[in-house]
């Protein structure tokens, strides 16, 4: 297998790197954390997808990534002289894989897990085989030095896939264990086959004789059903003459009932005929009497709606007078109030005339007072001068007289020469006048403390011109009141009038003629004909069943003679039907007693037949038992011969694994020997593995440790080289790549030239070797030299084949 180009971009810290792959040694240079190894980290995603990533898909994106970028590396590689390229791509979570063969020419899989099984067919390895044939790691030279003697068996044999014969020695033994307790439970659930045998036969002599009994008791069935068929013929006649007899019996007596509610109902009839009759007669003579009882209703009831309409024609006769008396008072009063309107107008003058001297007063006293403040204020300011003025004097004669004869003038700073005196009377004399000025100042001041007479006469005006406004104020409220009495009257008027209008109308539309003697008479005499028309109407209503009564007494009659008519005709017929019932019921209980018999049969034939039944399922059971206990007796055999298989098979394991331990320190160290003779150019030719698992050197016909640090450098080369041959050959894949991973650790400058060496001479044997370090000074000692650089500030790695510029400065 051969790596030809790796693109990555926006994985981890590499947001667009591409790298080409040269065959020889290449080495990939850069500081702890530029990103060297994570390009080992994408060829392993590239080709086994998750299973090689270091975390999970969401930690895989790029910190310098834009917006909805993907992540996507793409490797291109040839193998058995074809080429392919595999793409695998991360977009929101979600991961894509595709395989092309070419270069992306034809893709021939897409899908995460169709790509994963397609390159572990390719390759023939799988994720750990690949890595542990093609990729060494850090401190993976010297890895047996630093265990025991266990472990490093154990490791070798991890690394070459003995692991899976262990596990299938285990599931063998694991196997054989269940299979010997699985044969332990069929042996003892297995059974007695004489046991089975007897159970059989005793089945089979039971459902014979349960055969028998059941044939007995099907013979009696058929016996009680034909003596009951016999007597079934007899037993329907004479259920039908009995019930003849029950439904004649019946009908004679209900219609023998109803033959005597007939009569009384026809005796009760005849007699409300009779009573009719009477009170028919009764009516024709109080005939008369009646139609002039109702005359005089009716006159009455006219008379009574004349004396409603005649007290409605008072009322509102009295409402008329009301009304008129109302409209004349307020014809009074409106012209009362007629001249409202000129008295509101002249009140309306005079306190707009007093507000207007009102306001003018108001201005001039604020006018007044404003003088007498500004007066007041200007003898204070004046005051405090002239007092500032007295102590400045005080001030300065105090200065002069304190300054002596000796003393200068402070103003021209001569001295005065005998001119002290007279400058200081000069100052008394100012001192006094300040004096006399500051007490005339505090008299006027004192004399404009009281209010000017001006000012308190125009605030009398003012109180008094105020009370005068109120009370134009009232006056003219009290005519606007007047003016809304006056229309209040109008309106008020003019709707009693309407009112009173309306009544006359009204009254002259009500019905006249009410005459109260006439009402006495009519009611008088009603009185007296009340009892003879209450009694003609209590016959009237009664007489209205008349003819109901007479049509339902012809009825009963009909009905009557119909239902003697049918009980003289059932009487003959059950005369002539001679029913006994005594013989019925003897025919009744022999049939019964025939149909208990029966279903006494039929219970018995039932048992019998349930008897059958089980009888046959005992047989059967037993015969199921006797194929079970064959086929468990055929199980145990399979078992047995499976377990012995399995035992062979867990004791050849077992053998196989034992003989692969035996036989990898002699293989390994014949490869190892090859190699260690082609990279020291024939000094040492061969090496043996301890049963330590530890490598030592021949060395004058004598094998020893390794004393010097170079030497133990080839040794632990060749050792780790000659494992990967040996899991690359079992994988069927031929070693043509090898990736070294910061395997100089903190080897001196000295030993990492020892190993670069020993590179160069593996060149024959491996097509490409790829050396990742953060050792720059090896660049000139490789063949193909690839730079990683990581910029703190954007957070990237770049990669470049060119030399960095700090180390062309360096260079130069």
């Amino acid at each position: 297998m051969r790596l030809k180009q790796l693109e990555m971009r926006n994985f981890r810290q590499h947001e667009n790197s591409q790298i080409e792959f040269r065959d020889g040694l290449t080495a990939v240079i850069g500081p702890n954390g530029a990103g060297k190894t994570t390009i080992l980290e994408a060829v392993a995603w590239a080709l086994y997808g998750t299973p090689a990533l270091r975390g999970k898909n969401d930690t895989v994106r790029c910190y310098a990534a834009t917006g909805a970028d993907p992540v996507v590396v793409r490797l291109g590689f040839s193998l058995g002289g074809q080429s392919y390229t595999v793409e695998r791509r991360i977009r929101s979570d979600a991961q894509q894989a595709t395989l092309y063969m070419g270069d992306r020419d034809t893709a021939i899989h897409a899908g995460p897990r169709a790509v994963d099984a397609a390159v572990r067919r390719l390759l023939r390895m799988d994720y750990r085989e690949f890595f542990s044939s093609f990729f060494t790691g850090q401190k993976d030279l010297a890895f047996l030095a630093e265990l025991d003697t266990a472990k490093r068996a154990a490791t070798i044999s991890h690394m070459l896939g003995f692991e899976r014969l262990t596990r299938a020695y285990t599931r063998a033994v694991e196997r054989r264990r269940d299979l010997d307790a699985t044969l332990r439970g069929l042996a003892e659930g297995l059974g007695d086959p004489e046991e089975l045998k007897a159970r059989v036969s005793g089945a089979q002599q039971a459902l014979s004789a349960a055969q028998d009994a059941r044939a007995a008791a099907e013979a009696r069935l058929k016996a009680a059903d034909a003596r009951l068929q016999a007597l079934q013929p007899t037993k329907q006649t004479s259920e039908a003459r009995a019930e003849l007899h029950r439904t004649l019996t019946e009908e004679l007596r209900n219609l023998q009932t109803e033959l005597a509610a007939l009569r009384d109902a026809e005796s009760r009839l005849q007699k409300e005929a009779d009573e009719l009759a009477a009170a028919a007669k009764r009516l024709t003579e109080l005939l008369p009497a009646a139609e002039e009882f109702e005359n005089l209703r009716q006159e009455r009831d006219k008379l009574i709606e004349l004396q409603k309409h005649e007290a409605e024609r008072a009322g509102l006769a009295a409402s008329i007078g009301e009304l008129r008396s109302s409209v004349e008072r307020l014809d009074r009063r409106i012209g009362e109030l007629s001249d409202a309107g000129e008295a509101e107008a002249a009140a309306r003058q005079k306190l707009e005339d007093l507000q207007r001297e009102q306001q003018t007063l108001q201005d001039l006293l604020q006018k007044e007072r404003d003088k007498w403040m500004a007066r007041q204020h200007t003898l204070r300011a004046r005051l405090e001068q002239l007092r500032a003025q007295a102590k400045d004097v005080a001030s300065r004669r105090a200065a002069l007289e304190a300054a002596g004869p000796e003393g200068k003038c402070p103003t021209c700073e001569r001295p005065f020469t005998g001119e002290l005196p007279s400058v200081l009377a000069a100052l008394d004399a100012e001192a006094a006048q300040l004096d006399r000025q500051v007490k005339q100042t505090i008299a006027e001041s004192a004399a404009l403390e009281a209010e000017p007479q001006l000012v308190a006469r125009l605030r009398a005006r003012q109180t008094a011109l105020l009370s005068e406004v109120q009370a134009a104020q009232a006056d003219l409220q009290a005519c606007a009141g007047t003016i809304r009495e006056l229309a209040a009257c109008r309106a008020d008027r003019d709707a009693k009038a309407g009112r009173m209008a309306h009544l006359e109308e009204k009254i002259r539309t009500i019905p006249a003629g009410f005459q109260r003697e006439k009402l006495d008479h009519v009611l008088a005499r009603g009185r007296e004909l009340k009892p003879e028309a209450d009694e003609a109407v209590r016959l009237q209503t009664r007489l209205e069943r008349r003819p109901q009564v007479e049509r339902d007494l012809d009825e009963k009659r009909r009905e009557a003679a119909q239902r003697a008519a049918r009980e003289a005709e059932l009487t003959e017929r059950l005369a002539a039907l001679a029913f006994d019932p005594t013989a019925h019921q003897r025919i009744v209980d022999e049939y019964a007693q025939a149909e208990l018999e029966l279903q006494q049969a039929k219970l018995d034939a039932a048992v019998k037949a349930t008897e059958e039944k089980a009888a046959r399922e005992r047989l059967e059971q037993a015969r199921a038992d006797e194929r079970a206990y064959a086929e468990r007796a055929e199980e145990l055999r399979r078992h047995r011969e499976e377990r012995l298989h399995v035992h062979i098979t867990a004791e050849c394991l077992g053998e196989l694994r034992s003989r692969l331990s035996n036989a990898i320190r002699p293989e390994l160290a014949e490869i190892a020997s090859l190699l260690i003779e082609d990279v020291t150019d024939g000094r040492y030719s061969e090496l043996e593995i301890g049963d330590d698992y530890l490598p030592r050197l021949k060395d004058d016909e004598e094998y020893r440790p390794v004393i010097s640090g170079g030497e133990e450098d080839v040794l632990n080369l060749c050792v780790r080289l000659a494992i990967s041959k040996m899991i690359a050959e079992r994988a069927g894949q031929p070693l043509s790549l090898l990736v070294l991973d910061e395997v100089f650790g903190s080897l001196d400058a000295s030993r990492r030239d020892n190993v670069v060496q020993l590179l160069h001479g593996l060149k024959s044997r491996f097509e490409q070797i790829i050396l990742i370090t953060h050792v720059d000074a090896i660049h000139d000692a490789v063949d193909n030299c690839l730079w990683v650089r990581y910029d703190e500030k954007r957070r990237v790695s770049t990669v470049s084949e060119g030399l960095p510029d700090e180390l062309e400065d360096l260079a130069a």
